[in-house]
This record gives structure tokens, C-alpha cells and sequence, in this order.
């Protein structure tokens, strides 16, 4: 007996496509408005579809859920398009580099003590934050693994484990006494779904803080100094501006990404921006040029000589990606 897809049961509010067999309707989009149930079991949808407001009513078998597209999504498959097939496509999940594990570690202090300082008025104690970064970082290191880039396994994973500490320590550190105190945090790692109407997906991600006074901002951990113009080319913050839009029905007048700088001498940089809405409608553009892109299996490389393409940068370069370093050396 050939094997029959499962049946999804679907719930009000839910975004959903028409499927292509529909012909009149093939590749509308809409929401669930009203859902009934037969005597035999078969479930029947109302939709109000898009852009014209028409509420049809479809079998449940004739739907199925709009794609999400989640902002880390868009961005993996802006750098390479043969990380984000391998990564979503193939479900090969590649442990964090330690330079991602000490910016997740960094993150989460600081969100726990602007969540202090928001919720009681005051930020918690420096040790506190410093150690909720060094735990996080054991944590994480510890339930995932870390990809070693080749220095690195030279200088052998202990050693590597202790930097990796220090400088997360050190991170959590600045950002409590220099940039936390100057907040006036309200939305903290704010997480989000725009519904896209007219486009093939729907988008999400988490805002990563929005002042009271309608700021928004985007914390970065790097090992270098940023371009000058870091801010204003930023995808995350015009994605994060949207969303923002989205949620509170005013954009943003204002935008901050806050780079803390790893080093002997860790240093914080800021740089303030503000979008358009040419930039908000090119972002859009992006954000279906890719769906469109992953719908039709366009996974293209980047090129060999971006800074992603090696073994530091990708997990799948040595001998995964038959574009990486596999291919250099074969014959």
C-alpha cells in the first residue's frame, strides 16, 4: 500500500497556500478564518485570501501552511546559498565556532541584566554578569560542541576553552559598565512573526532591544573593528525596523548597533542609523527574491575568495561542501 501523506489539521489564524493541484486559486495566499468538520471527518477551511479580501471555502487537503522564513535563515542563505541547502535542507547541523558560542554567551548576559534593570530599576552586580557569561559559554560548549577552525585545534581545545572564557568574560564586563547603564531597555529579545501579504512567506526573528524612547538596537560581538558604514548596511536592523513597524505601528526614528570589540583591551563602538522606506521596500524585495530562490532549489556558492569560504568561517568547507576545500583537492 503506497504511502499517503499526512493530513494537517489546521487552526484559525493560520497562514496558509493554496496548494498547486487548486487550479483557479493555485499559489494564493490567506489566512483561516472559519473551520468546519464533516460527519466523515474532512475539514473544511475558509480562507480570506490575498490581496482581494475573498473568503473561499477550501477542503483542508487543498492548504497547505505558508512557509517562514526566520531572519538567521535569510541571512545564512545571503552569505552562501550552499550552507543554508546543507543546513536546512539536509539538516546537517554543524556545532557553533567559538567566536558564535562567546557571542550567544555575551547576549545572554546582557539580556539578563537589562531584564534586571527594565523589571527593578537597577542592573545586577558585575560578578553576577560576568558569571552568567562564563556559564552560559560551559553551558553551550558543553550541550553542543564547538567547530574548532584549524589554529585553534593547534592550540588544542583546553587552551582554546580558557580564551573563549576570558574573552566572554571580559565582553559581559564592558557591556555592563559601559553601554547597559545608558539604556533605558522596554522589548528585550523580542521575538516576532510578520504576516507578508502577497509574498510566499511569512518572516520572523527576535528583536534584540527597543528603548523606551522607540530605539532600537542590535548587539554584536566581533573581532575587529566595523566599517564605518556597518550601521546603515546593516540587513539585521532593517529587518528588526520592519518588525518593529509591524508590531507598534510606527517605525523606528531611530537605530543603534553596538559592537563590543575583542581584544586585550575590549572596546565598545556604537553607530547610529535610521531606514527609509525605499530600504524597508528593497529589503522586501530581498526577502522574495530568496524565497523565491530557495522555492526553485537555487542554491548557488559563494565565491571562493569570501571570507566565509573556509574551514575557519564554514563547518561544511572541509568535507561537506564539494565547493570547499574537497574540491581543491580532488582530482
Amino acid at each position: 500500500m503506497a504511502n499517503r501523506e499526512p493530513v494537517h489539521i489546521f487552526k484559525l489564524d493560520d497562514h496558509v497556500k493554496v496548494k498547486p493541484e487548486v487550479e483557479q486559486y493555485a499559489g494564493w495566499f490567506g489566512k483561516v478564518t472559519h473551520i468546519e468538520t464533516t460527519e466523515a471527518g474532512v475539514q473544511l477551511c475558509t480562507v480570506c485570501l490575498e490581496p482581494d479580501g475573498l473568503e473561499i471555502i477550501f477542503l483542508g487537503s487543498d492548504l497547505e501552511l505558508k512557509k517562514v522564513l526566520h531572519k538567521s535563515m535569510l541571512g545564512l542563505f545571503d552569505k552562501c546559498g550552499m550552507a543554508y541547502f546543507f543546513r536546512y535542507n539536509k539538516g546537517k547541523r554543524i556545532p557553533p565556532s567559538c567566536s558564535m558560542v562567546v557571542g550567544i554567551s555575551t547576549h545572554k548576559a546582557a539580556a539578563v541584566d537589562l531584564t534586571a534593570k527594565r523589571d527593578s530599576g537597577f542592573l545586577l552586580g558585575d560578578s553576577q554578569v560576568r558569571d552568567i557569561a562564563r556559564d552560559k559559554l560551559n553551558e553551550t560548549w558543553q550541550a553542543e560542541g564547538v567547530t574548532l577552525d584549524p589554529a585553534e585545534k593547534f592550540m588544542g581545545e583546553k587552551r582554546t576553552r580558557g580564551e573563549a572564557v576570558d574573552a566572554v568574560v571580559a565582553l559581559a564586563g564592558l557591556h555592563h559598565t559601559k553601554l547597559a547603564p545608558t539604556i533605558s531597555p522596554k522589548h528585550i529579545e523580542r521575538p516576532f512573526t510578520v504576516e507578508m501579504q502577497n509574498f510566499p512567506v511569512d518572516l520572523s526573528g527576535t528583536i534584540d532591544l527597543q528603548e523606551a524612547d522607540g530605539t532600537l538596537r542590535d548587539l554584536k560581538t566581533t573581532g575587529k573593528a566595523p566599517g564605518d558604514d556597518a550601521a546603515d548596511k546593516s540587513l539585521d536592523l532593517t529587518c528588526y525596523g520592519l518588525a518593529a513597524r509591524a508590531l507598534d505601528h510606527v517605525a523606528p526614528a531611530r537605530m543603534a548597533l553596538d559592537f563590543l570589540v575583542r581584544g586585550k583591551k575590549p572596546r565598545l563602538e556604537t553607530q547610529t542609523t535610521t531606514r527609509t522606506e525605499g530600504m524597508y521596500r528593497a529589503f522586501l524585495m530581498r526577502v522574495e527574491a530568496v524565497s523565491r530562490a530557495i522555492e526553485a532549489g537555487a542554491f548557488t556558492p559563494c565565491s571562493p575568495d569570501f571570507w566565509m569560504c573556509s574551514d575557519k568561517w564554514c563547518g561544511y568547507h572541509q568535507d561537506v561542501c564539494p565547493y570547499g576545500r574537497r574540491a581543491a583537492v580532488t582530482i
